[in-house]
């Protein structure tokens, strides 16, 4: 039989965080010496994802199935980090605004051809990632584009019901979240 489906969904996390830090110093004989360290970073988030799929799988005959598919993704993460230090009592405004955009479109193409106690999975997939994070305070841009192929690969064994034996290829990739490219300034202390 032949399957057409797919699907598209669309995702919004957004909200609002406040960061107060106050150190007060104290002198060695345990007297405040009214000078503190404060650090305060008021977060306003928004992140979106859209993404969509459509994928068709087809039996050819009773030992072949193909299966072939395109997705796409697209991610836009904003994040102004409105930040004020106090220190030697003076204050300091140490803000960014950081957007973050990511495009990914795949194709990908799998075939399954079993042959009695043997099942054989091989497939590719290829993505093309185009990426762009501005920091708009100090007006720095970054962008990549760049495409990968993964492939993947599967044979099976079966010999019985209560054992079987595999081996198995993939090529995967991790990427990071746009907050986790932000270079927003964290301060632990005066020192860290």
């Amino acid at each position: 039989g032949t399957v057409l489906d797919g699907y598209a969904a669309y995702t919004r996390n957004f909200g609002y965080e406040e960061k107060l830090q106050n150190l007060i110093q104290f002198d060695s004989l345990g007297t405040d010496v009214n000078n503190p360290f404060v650090f305060k970073n008021n977060i306003r988030f928004a992140y979106n994802k859209y993404n969509g799929q459509i994928d068709f799988k087809k039996k050819l005959n009773k030992i072949i199935k193909v299966e072939t598919g395109i997705k796409a993704v697209h991610t836009d993460d904003n994040t102004p980090n409105n930040i004020t230090i106090i220190q030697n009592k003076a204050e300091i405004d140490a803000s960014n605004y950081f957007s973050y955009d990511e495009n990914v479109f795949a194709a990908y193409g799998l075939s399954y051809i079993n042959l009695g106690k043997w099942n054989i999975q091989a497939g590719l997939r290829v993505e093309n990632t185009q990426t762009k994070g501005t920091l708009s305070l100090i007006d720095s841009v970054f962008t990549r584009n760049y495409t990968n192929l993964f492939p993947t690969g599967n044979i099976t064994f079966v010999p019985n019901d209560k054992r079987s034996h595999a081996l198995m290829y993939s090529r995967r990739i991790t990427r990071p979240e746009g907050d986790q490219l932000n270079p927003v300034l964290n301060i632990i202390d005066p020192y860290s």
